[in-house]
């Protein structure tokens, strides 16, 4: 049982601190001159338009439930791969419906469904601190409480899902037969600590080499798509093995991979 807890950052809007000011103090006088008690009023409003209907039509075909919805708060409880996408969906449209006026962090992380509500909430809570750590608080923290899988979102959309885990389905696509089996689970996570281990050893990337030629497909019964296929990825996976950046992403999109794997499964 996936758990996601979303609060929007008002740092980056006047309008915001404005109706933080006024609610929690009660004062006029606590309003910045250019903002007004109607413009704050008005913010106020078209918040709670945005988080309590507008929200319902963007989870729309994805099995996600939302317990909590309400003032900086959202608080989602859904299949693992169904809550992501609706994070990167909230983080789209609320920067279309604010114009990016406003940011928002997030915290994502996987439970089992027996694990207490509150404890999950508390959890990714500590994933949302995390994630307001970023320039403009305005990214996500994935799985554990520690930067290893904190990103932007426009890094997290575009490299570590679009680039990434991309490149890794679309090579596993190609070899889904049982005589395959060796390009399964036990060589994605040999795969990945040996990339966890790079940073410390290189020995670990030699041993990296190693295990991508074992990858290797039977040229005389592998069909073109599936050798371009290796050909790609095992490039990918040195180049961005040889970076600490990339190396850090293509951790985060194994792990995104396997757990859709199990999902699935």
């Amino acid at each position: 049982m996936p758990v996601r807890f979303l609060s929007f950052s008002n740092d980056s809007a006047l309008c915001a601190d404005a109706v933080r000011s006024y609610t929690k103090n009660r004062l006029v006088r606590t309003l910045s001159p250019s903002i007004n008690l109607f413009r704050a009023a008005a913010f106020s409003r078209q918040m709670s338009l945005f988080f309590k209907y507008h929200i319902n039509g963007l989870l729309q075909g994805l099995c996600v439930s939302i317990v909590y919805a309400g003032g900086d708060d959202v608080f989602l409880v859904g299949a693992w791969n169904h809550t992501l996408q609706a994070a990167l969906r909230i983080q789209k449209h609320l920067r279309s419906y604010t114009c990016g006026a406003l940011t928002i962090s997030a915290g994502i992380a996987m439970f089992n469904e027996h694990y207490p509500i509150r404890a999950a909430a508390e959890q990714t809570a500590a994933l949302e601190d995390e994630a307001k750590k970023l320039p403009g608080k305005n990214g996500a923290a994935l799985f554990d409480a520690v930067p290893d899988h904190t990103y932007s979102w426009d890094v997290l959309q575009d490299k570590v899902l679009g680039e990434k885990l991309a490149c890794l389905e679309q090579f596993f696509a190609q070899f889904q037969k049982k005589d395959d089996d060796h390009r399964g689970n036990s060589i994605v996570y040999n795969l990945t600590d040996l990339l966890r281990n790079t940073r410390e050893d290189q020995v670990n990337f030699a041993r990296c080499v190693y295990l991508l030629a074992r990858l290797r497909p039977d040229e005389k019964k592998a069909s073109p798509a599936q050798q371009d296929a290796y050909r790609t990825f095992s490039h990918n996976v040195l180049d961005w093995a040889r970076d600490p950046e990339q190396r850090r992403q293509l951790i985060t999109a194994i792990y995104i991979y396997v757990y859709q794997k199990r999902g699935r499964e």
